[in-house]
């Protein structure tokens, strides 16, 4: 049975200026995947770049799209579920483990694609190309491959333990765009505390060729948004 907007959180939607995606979600229960094929095709209201890596949507076009004669009919039309297999390409996914730090991983690993829209994949010869690209920046541990689904590109993560001062310039250098998951975000978090406040001792570095720098401006404005729906790097609880 499709699912109907959540009637309460309505009432955050204001009548004037704009929202962002994390507010919308909250009253629509779709996916962002599924949002954004419904504004792809025209269901849901188009959206507005308000800066580099802003994307917000009127407020006055959501309100009305709530008050429109069967709204839920539309919404359901698209697929809500979030994919949840894959992640075992992901080489330090343990879903089955009972220990606090994987557990806290595994999750992370799931939001981490739910919020970017990204899906890990075992290395194939385009991956291993890019990672040839990469390799002379140095300092390659912990390193995972992924794809946006639509477009087929290819992203590098890399979680290393020290990542040295001006990485990411040369990075640049080399003809790679790259982007800095927040921490709540970042799948692999080495250096497991249970204590609050503290942070774990790895970066995770999501990498690509810089003709894909639009998508992963895309991307980064994604996780910005979940970062601030997310738990802390070292929650045990899923996500809602």
């Amino acid at each position: 049975m499709p699912n109907a907007p959540n009637a309460p959180n309505a009432q955050s939607i204001p009548t004037t200026g704009y929202v962002r995606l994390p507010q919308i979600l909250a009253v629509f229960p779709v996916s962002r995947s599924s949002w954004y094929a419904g504004v792809k095709s025209g269901i849901y209201p188009p959206s507005y770049k308000l800066g580099k890596r802003t994307t917000a949507w009127k407020a006055s076009d959501i309100k009305q799209l709530l008050n429109v004669e069967g709204g839920v009919t539309m919404i359901s039309t698209l697929n809500a579920k979030h994919p949840l297999s894959g992640y075992e390409n992901y080489p330090y996914y343990e879903p089955s483990s009972d220990i606090p730090e994987r557990i806290a991983r595994a999750r992370r690993v799931k939001d981490f694609g739910w919020y970017s829209g990204l899906r890990p994949r075992k290395a194939n010869q385009g991956f291993l190309r890019l990672l040839e690209k990469v390799r002379p920046a140095r300092n390659l541990d912990h390193v995972s491959y992924w794809v946006e689904a639509q477009s087929g590109a290819k992203f590098i993560l890399n979680e290393p333990y020290h990542l040295p001062q001006g990485y990411q310039a040369a990075l640049q250098s080399m003809g790679l765009a790259s982007f800095c998951i927040p921490t709540n975000l970042a799948p692999y978090c080495g250096r497991w505390s249970e204590t609050g406040g503290d942070q774990p001792r790895t970066s995770s570095i999501l990498i690509c060729e810089a003709k894909h720098q639009d998508e992963l401006d895309w991307i980064a404005e994604l996780l910005t948004d979940g970062a601030l729906l997310a738990p802390e790097w070292n929650a045990i609880r899923a996500r809602p």
